[in-house]
């Protein structure tokens, strides 16, 4: 049937578009610069969204980069994150707290 032949090429395009090179980006960033800028932005700012750390980021390595960097910032206890209604803006602001190392 029509429908089976498009069905096979579909298929085939998806293989062969499979086979494609892709240009893959590599990243030598250490973690810790990461955390650097993370770290610096919230204490220059007082108050960041979470949101506006990853805008004109357009490398996956770089958004998981800065996105490991808050969650270790986290572990750290050297941030924090606040939100004050379901589904609303992600504050990062700095842990005021006397337990942070």
């Amino acid at each position: 049937e029509l429908w089976d032949l498009v069905s096979a090429f579909s298929r085939l395009m998806r293989e062969t578009m499979a086979l494609q090179p892709r240009q893959i980006i590599v990243d030598d960033t250490p973690q810790h610069v990461y955390e650097s800028q993370v770290r610096d932005r919230v204490a220059a700012e007082g108050r960041v969204a979470f949101r506006d750390l990853f805008v004109g980021v357009f490398h996956k390595i770089k958004l998981i980069g800065l996105f490991l960097a808050v969650l270790e910032l986290i572990k750290q206890r050297f941030i924090q994150l606040e939100q004050s209604e379901r589904f609303g803006e992600i504050w990062l602001s700095i842990r005021q707290d006397p337990e942070r190392n």
